[in-house]
């Protein structure tokens, strides 16, 4: 059974081992303080250390440390040399200060900049505020199980596209920091990529809604990571990365939000391409796919209000969007298009439904009504208050006609809206 042990507790460094009664450590010496510096040496260099020697400096330790040594330059001024296998303090202080520093890194120079703009966010609790270890005694070479620190880089506000397109994360690029040489190229990574947005976090969201959409990228060989968009989504971004180094585990984790970008109304426009869906929009959202939440002050999607007594616009029925889809899908939330689409798609269904519906009370293939509408209107009118809900014709069949019974003015409103 592999023995087990932090190399560090709670928050003491390397360091802490100068509190063994000991000034340096030379061939011969044993106990805690040298299991320690063999670990080190194993994460740092990969020293073949004796597992009899677990403990007791021997042989192969004395020879670890001489390799580290002469690979920093690390001079025993005492003794006026590099050829010497005595740990001192500087030894110490360069093995904690390698140590400390495995981890994952932003490699390409893009992203350090904007990390430096945005600000580097650490986890709220770091389990792994400095490395822990399994040191093993079982036959064969030793092993050793370096987790680094978990890290956050918080790459601040992204933003959707008014096209919309979702913003040029790719590709990313980390580096293992701390290691030499760099294993990072010829290490496999396995990264997922997340979006999480839920509406109740937002002044009219509706609540108990929540999207949650992903995936999974394994066995990436090397610190650099592209992917394709598979959609538009917007909200709490979260890009994990992790990969085994010598045995151990080091990840890291990019975050950043994702808001929206309102597209031209002329773009809006052309989409509707229907003159009455385009009033329709007009009157469902102005032509806004997004808007700034009247609560955070961020950007965040349109979505359907009601009014309260007290004047107040308050959460509503989770309508969303340009066409205020209800409910709508993600791709409804976050790509302008795909509401578009599924708006003129209701319509079209809506359309069919109210030429049936008067179709049902047909004169010579005329549908009489109250307002001497032609057929057209008839349906246009029927259509539009479907689309709301409900319907704008009731059949009165003591007058053997249609009479406009709308139950609210949504159809005096898209009609009079601009297109």
């Amino acid at each position: 059974m592999p023995l087990q042990s932090d190399l560090f507790k709670g928050d003491q460094r390397l360091e802490a081992c100068l509190h063994f009664d000991a000034s340096h450590v030379t061939p011969g010496s044993a106990g805690e303080f040298v299991t320690k510096i063999q670990k080190a040496l194993f994460i740092l260099d990969g020293a073949g250390i004796d597992p009899a020697e677990q403990g007791a400096y021997g042989p192969s330790t004395a020879n670890a440390v001489l390799a580290y040594k002469k690979k920093r330059k690390i001079i025993n001024y005492s003794y006026q040399t590099q050829a010497d296998n005595i740990v001192g303090k500087m030894t110490i202080a360069s093995l904690d200060k390698e140590l400390v520093q495995v981890r994952l890194v932003p490699a390409n120079p893009r992203w350090r900049d904007r990390i430096a703009k945005a600000g580097r966010q650490q986890p709220e609790r770091e389990f792994h505020r400095h490395l822990l270890l399994a040191f093993g005694v079982s036959a064969g070479a030793p092993s050793a199980v370096p987790i680094g620190t978990p890290t956050t880089f918080d790459l601040g506000e992204q933003t959707i596209s008014k096209k919309p397109e979702m913003p040029p994360l790719s590709p990313i690029e980390i580096k293992v920091d701390g290691v030499s040489p760099d294993p990072t190229p010829n290490t496999f990574f396995d990264w997922e990529v997340r979006v999480i947005f839920d509406e109740s976090t937002t002044t009219l969201g509706k609540a108990a809604t929540v999207f949650n959409d992903g995936f999974t990228v394994p066995n990436v060989l090397g610190g650099s990571f592209f992917f394709v968009w598979p959609w538009i989504r917007g909200g709490d971004l979260m890009m994990h990365v992790q990969g085994q180094v010598r045995g151990g585990s080091v990840e890291a984790t990019f975050i950043a939000k994702i808001i929206g970008t309102d597209p031209d109304i002329g773009d809006i426009r052309a989409e509707l391409g229907d003159d009455t869906m385009r009033r329709i929009a007009n009157v469902e959202s102005g032509f806004h796919q997004f808007e700034r939440d009247s609560g955070t002050g961020r950007i965040v999607p349109k979505f359907n209000f009601k009014t309260n007594p007290q004047g107040q616009r308050v959460r509503g029925d989770g309508g969303a969007g340009i066409c205020q889809i209800t409910p709508p899908k993600a791709d409804e939330v976050w790509d302008w298009k795909a509401n578009v689409r599924k708006g003129k798609q209701i319509f079209g269904g809506a359309r069919g439904a109210a030429a049936a519906y008067l179709g049902q009370h047909a004169q010579n293939g005329q549908f009489t009504n109250n307002l001497g509408l032609a057929n057209a209107e008839a349906i246009r009118r029927e259509a539009i208050q479907n689309f709301n809900g409900g319907h704008f014709w009731q059949w009165n069949a003591a007058a053997n006609r249609w009479d406009a019974s709308p139950p609210n003015n949504y159809v005096d409103l898209v009609l009079n809206a601009s297109p």
